[in-house]
């Protein structure tokens, strides 16, 4: 409990404006289950409402610190701190009971520890607010820790080691936001920095009173130039900062819950990686340099010879993924195909959307299909790769009935999928070169005629690149270790 003696354990709460969560916040300080002396040191950030008054009723210490900013309270704070260990938490944060006593156990079992910290939950907020930041307060510091190399510290949940903090020089006091992370940095230098997920405390979500994406305007260039940048921006305080009305995030909530479920349906039914239906290959993990060449929605002529020149050229095999009706439109340039040595797949017989609706079972576009490249070459694909890699339970169920290997694969471009008349970045492309992957092209553009002449010239660019850096060309049955044809 606190006591008047030179205490163990100094906790410093900045506070400005700070009347409706101070008394919470001081009440479960006091009810600390904690066997030494510490003392409560509340600084009054220029405050014009009861803030003073209400620490001095809790029988706090109160020190006035004029100049506007957490980092200044903070550093007013610790400045006239007694203990060993200094802590600190937000005065519209609830800590919980045992709160001082895991603190000073942290401290006591590794002498060579600086700072110690934890993360942090909502105590207030709509449902879905707190949900998220639950969902990634520990990702977004993971991500931290990854790019600064070390652990940057919560300023409603943290701790330090007097001596250590001393040695840093303190708060950098011009900073109006991320003064914690700041100390958390520089601290390291003279002593271990260890963030623990599972030590929570409770805060406020007044920081996202107009929910989550207002918050992430506002705050996530700060986060992503401090994380990625390693540059400190400044950030002006509110002179009285309450919770608004749940009404108010409303819409945005709706907002936001539809994007969710946009990424939800992308992922579940589009992703290359996606697994949640059934297998899907989309590279193949290894450290050799090959890679699959594939293009999608032919044959479309004449650039599908052409491109079938480039590649006899240098002598580089690969895996066309045909459409059936431009099957049925240039038969020969299939044979060819088949007769030169490439692989064939079945990439249905209208590459239309709607078919998936209209016949969910997707049984005629895949068996169509099927039966065209085995009348043009006489052998039946066992690989299928879906338009738009669309995949549900009904087209996976017909692709297995039928035997077929379901292949993904990266696309080369962004650009490159679309019927395109502007010239391909080779660089862009070059950057997915990786071995074992498979690469997507488009000789063709659904079952429509294309001009695809960029992806040619991008072809004719890319082979002897790739086969320069060492790179070796293989057909997908061959990355695979499987059989091209049923």
């Amino acid at each position: 409990m606190p006591i008047k003696s030179k205490p163990k354990i100094s906790v410093v709460v900045p506070a400005y404006n700070e009347e409706d969560y101070l008394p919470a916040c001081l009440a479960a300080l006091k009810k600390q289950k904690f066997n030494g002396s510490y003392e409560i040191i509340v600084v009054d950030n220029n405050s014009f409402d009861k803030t003073a008054q209400i620490a001095r009723d809790f029988d706090c210490k109160v020190v006035f610190e004029p100049r506007k900013g957490v980092g200044s309270a903070r550093q007013a704070g610790f400045a006239v701190s007694s203990g060993e260990i200094i802590v600190s938490t937000d005065a519209d944060t609830i800590v919980p009971q045992d709160w001082l006593s895991r603190i000073a156990i942290e401290f006591k079992k590794d002498k060579n520890l600086a700072a110690f910290g934890g993360l942090y939950v909502l105590s207030s907020g709509s449902i879905f607010t707190r949900l998220i930041v639950f969902l990634f307060v520990y990702p977004v510091h993971f991500l931290d820790r990854f790019y600064n190399g070390g652990w940057n510290l919560p300023g409603a949940n943290f701790a330090v080691r007097k001596t250590c903090f001393s040695k840093t020089g303190g708060f950098n006091v011009n900073l109006k936001i991320n003064e914690e992370f700041d100390l958390s940095q520089r601290i390291r230098k003279f002593g271990k920095v260890k963030l623990s997920p599972c030590f929570l405390v409770k805060t406020s979500g007044r920081g996202y009173e107009y929910g989550i994406i207002s918050w992430f305007i506002r705050y996530g260039p700060i986060t992503f130039s401090r994380i990625l940048l390693k540059r400190y921006n400044f950030q002006k305080l509110k002179s009285i900062r309450k919770e608004i009305s749940h009404k108010r995030v409303l819409l945005e909530q709706i907002i936001l819950g539809f994007l969710i479920f946009c990424f939800s349906v992308y992922f579940l039914f589009f992703s290359a990686n996606s697994q949640v239906f059934g297998k899907v290959i989309s590279h193949e993990n290894t450290k050799q340099k090959i890679i699959a060449l594939t293009f999608d929605d032919g044959p479309n002529e004449p650039y599908t010879s052409e491109i079938l020149d480039i590649l006899d050229k240098y002598n580089i095999k690969a895996t066309f993924f045909e459409v059936g009706e431009n099957i049925e439109r240039y038969p020969t340039t299939t044979e060819r195909i088949f007769q030169e040595g490439h692989v064939i797949g079945n990439h249905s017989y209208s590459h239309s959307f709607k078919k998936n609706f209209s016949h969910p079972f997707f049984k005629d576009e895949i068996e169509k299909t099927q039966d065209i490249i085995f009348g043009v070459t006489g052998k039946k694909p066992a690989l299928f790769r879906p338009p738009w890699f669309f995949r549900d339970p009904l087209i996976m169920k017909t692709a297995k009935k039928y035997g077929l290997v379901i292949i993904t694969g990266k696309f080369a471009s962004n650009a490159e999928g679309a019927q395109h008349r502007s010239e391909l970045n080779i660089d862009e492309i070059s950057e997915q070169v990786k071995p074992g992957r498979i690469l997507i092209f488009h000789d063709g553009y659904n079952n429509k005629r294309a001009d695809r002449s960029q992806t040619v010239k991008a072809i004719e660019v890319l082979a002897p690149q790739l086969i320069k850096d060492g790179f070796t060309f293989v057909t997908i049955p061959e990355l695979l270790d499987i059989q091209p044809y049923q």
